[in-house]
């Protein structure tokens, strides 16, 4: 008879389980004891400095942690920048947090990364280099370990970004990152990372600190760093800034976006976008919103689906609205034509309303921020109280252009309106606040036209029907820049007719 009890499977594993917790938990219990990692600062120290070129300070202390899983902590770290000794950035806390097993497989495997009180300046030097390519830089030599990480967090960080080039400085404050990883792979781009992203910030400028925009953007990002591919799905983004002495700014931003590096000249893309953006002020606002449903470039070449947009300006006593469409864009940066620009306005001032439509082909150069509307074609309605029953129309056709980096515009049209010949020129600078100049020729003007509708049950004079007209276009213009001539052949007004009447407005 056997005087010891059989041993059944489900004991011995679970006694084998017990032993090797007991030996882990041995383990973790002599490394907190006998280990110290702040041993180790003087040889990260060294390494830092070997392959980086950088100098690295260790503050505070190197702490071990393990639960809720193994980790190590740093704090108040700080490095230089790039063979100098000037501060290129500083954390106050950094937590790391991995896996063990994945350890024997080759494996780093972070569970979590958290950093706390980075601030950091970010610089682009003349030539187009910056202050962290070596960071950046990838190595010829193999990596020891493959990295997997699971989540990051970011908080109260500061970035200062400075571009010596066009000397801007901006920086961005308070920002909250929280990026989880969502698939270890995605199919339509082989070993790639996906994560879901939330990110906010306020973007200030040092020297303007009365501007300071407040931004949240929330995306799906996928990431194949070997095949140079991105993409961003379900990005939103909202924005909102104080302006001075112009109220709020407003920005929304929607849209699916994807770039892929690899090939000559890259590929871009954009899909369902949409962008809006409003100033509001106490007495009035202005928007404009526009989408698309595709818009695409490779290398040099641009393709776009109809493109719409929206438009709104309302004053204290007027109203201006429109829409715009663009058919299908083809082409290049340099070089794009859309065969179709369509363009409804609608103004409301006071009792007088004007409706205008425009039609053309656009052209331009998106590198060179030029557009064209070479064959320009304007009809134009306006009815009102002060204006005739049957109102005011014409007809315009000619073409214009806007130069954006001088931010100069021009126009010319030519046509009818209220059975008048008009030859005009148009031009615009310094859009903001913007300065206008005109030249106007009139073959022959009756302001009779212009006057008043009759009211009902009005009486006229015996002999003479009394006429009369009054003409407001000064107040209108009131608060305008602008400067011009306006030439009239023959000037009627009742039983008044002069020649050849050049009127001259300056500023």
């Amino acid at each position: 008879m056997n005087r010891y009890p059989r041993c059944t499977k489900g004991a011995f594993f679970l006694f084998l389980f017990a032993g090797l917790t007991i030996l882990l938990l041995g383990s973790i219990i002599y490394i907190v004891v006998i280990f110290d990692p702040n041993a180790y600062k003087p040889e990260i120290i060294r390494l830092v400095k070997e392959k980086k070129e950088r100098r690295l300070r260790l503050d505070g202390p190197i702490t071990l942690a393990f639960f809720p899983s193994p980790g190590v902590e740093f704090a108040r770290l700080s490095l230089s920048e790039h063979n100098n000794d000037d501060e290129f950035a500083n954390i106050e806390k950094v937590h790391v947090s991995f896996e063990i097993l994945p350890l024997l497989r080759k494996e780093l495997v972070l569970d979590e990364i958290n950093i706390t009180g980075l601030a950091a300046n970010l610089i682009r030097f003349s030539d187009g280099s910056t202050n962290i390519d070596d960071l950046i830089r990838s190595e010829e030599q193999q990596e020891r370990f493959r990295f997997d990480i699971g989540r990051v967090r970011m908080e109260k960080t500061m970035l200062a970004l400075r571009d010596e080039g066009s000397d801007t400085h901006f920086v961005f404050r308070n920002i909250e990152l929280e990026a989880d990883r969502a698939d270890e792979r995605a199919d339509a781009v082989g070993d790639a990372i996906r994560s879901k992203v939330e990110l906010t910030f306020n973007i200030a400028h040092p020297e303007r600190p009365e501007v300071d925009m407040a931004t949240r953007v929330r995306f799906h990002l996928t990431l194949n760093a070997q095949r140079q591919y991105f993409a961003l799905s379900g990005m939103k983004l909202v924005a909102e800034a104080q302006l001075p002495d112009t109220g709020r700014l407003f920005i929304q931003s929607s849209g699916n976006f994807s770039a892929s590096l690899l090939e000559e000249g890259g590929e871009f893309s954009a899909d369902e976008f949409t962008f809006d953006t409003g100033i509001r002020s106490v007495d009035s606002s202005f928007n404009i919103g526009v989408n698309a449903a595709h818009l695409g470039l490779k290398g040099q070449k641009l393709t776009t689906d109809k493109i719409l947009g929206v438009a709104k300006i309302n004053g204290s006593h007027s109203l201006i609205s429109g829409k715009f469409s663009l058919s299908s864009i083809q082409g290049t940066l340099t070089d794009f034509r859309s065969e179709v620009f369509r363009a409804d306005l609608e103004s409301e001032n006071e009792g007088r309303v004007v409706k205008a439509h425009f039609s053309s082909p656009l052209g331009g150069n998106i590198a060179a921020l030029w557009l064209s509307l070479a064959e320009l074609k304007a009809g134009i309605e306006a009815k009102g109280a002060n204006l005739p029953a049957h109102g005011i129309q014409g007809n315009l056709s000619g073409s214009a252009s806007l130069d954006g980096l001088t931010g100069n515009a021009w126009a010319k049209l030519n046509g009818t309106m209220a059975d008048s010949n008009i030859a005009a020129k148009f031009s615009a600078s310094s859009l903001i606040p913007p300065y206008l100049a005109f030249e106007v020729n009139i073959d022959e003007l009756n302001l009779d036209r212009f006057s008043p509708r009759q009211q009902d049950g009005q009486q006229q004079k015996a002999g003479r029907a009394e006429r009369s007209f009054e003409l407001n276009v000064l107040d209108n213009l009131e608060g305008l820049n602008m400067e011009g001539s306006i030439r009239v052949g023959v000037l009627k007004a009742g039983d008044f007719t002069a020649s050849r009447v050049r009127v001259d407005i300056r500023p």
